[in-house]
């Protein structure tokens, strides 16, 4: 199982590879740019271990909601829905990878990644904050390790009008135990990352 994870982690397309229990083994989470592209990638994917990865299930994103619990009130970060998308020059895109894969890198060594000047750099990062792109920067904590356990859970529901949806949301986004949700297309409406 180690060496499919390793193979998914390498795999640029996937933002996240989690080991599950229940029906399935793995959940793979994919950004691309159009689904045409998903396809490509996906079956090439399953080529790799096709006796290992004979069944699976896929999801398509509408919107998904992270929510960051705060003891004044809760915050949320949207990413998807109705929302045009930002176009960024490759610059600009080499920036926030090296920072995605390094918060904590320094300036300098920034600088000397995206082959431009530390003073560029600073203004590139200060333009992406403002802007929204760069919320933050912070460490991930490895929950398991604290003793927290995030369970996912998929729920199909119908007949929900739109005022009953917003109802639904607004709860989720005030219920401790929610970490984030997302609206799919599938044969489930919502999935739920819930920690306990």
């Amino acid at each position: 199982m180690m060496e499919i994870i390793d193979y998914f982690k390498k795999n640029r397309y996937v933002v996240s590879v989690l080991e599950c229990g229940g029906n399935w083994d793995l959940q793979v989470s994919y950004i691309v740019g159009n689904i045409s592209q998903f396809n490509k990638i996906f079956h090439n994917d399953f080529k790799e271990y096709p006796n290992q990865l004979s069944k699976h299930e896929i999801f398509f994103n509408i919107v998904t909601y992270f929510i960051e619990k705060d003891d004044l009130k809760n915050k949320f970060m949207i990413i998807g829905g109705d929302r045009e998308p930002v176009n960024l020059k490759k610059d600009d895109l080499l920036l926030l990878y090296n920072l995605g894969k390094n918060s904590r890198i320094s300036i300098v060594e920034l600088s000397k990644l995206v082959k431009k000047d530390p003073k560029t750099i600073m203004s590139k990062i200060d333009s992406l904050q403002k802007t929204g792109l760069i919320r933050k920067f912070t460490i991930e904590i490895d929950q398991v390790k604290l003793g927290f356990v995030t369970n996912i859970l998929l729920i199909s529901y119908s007949k929900l009008d739109s005022t009953e949806e917003d109802k639904l949301v607004d709860f989720l986004i005030n219920e401790e135990e929610i970490v984030s949700f997302t609206k799919v297309i599938g044969s489930a409406n919502l999935e739920l990352s819930v920690k306990v």
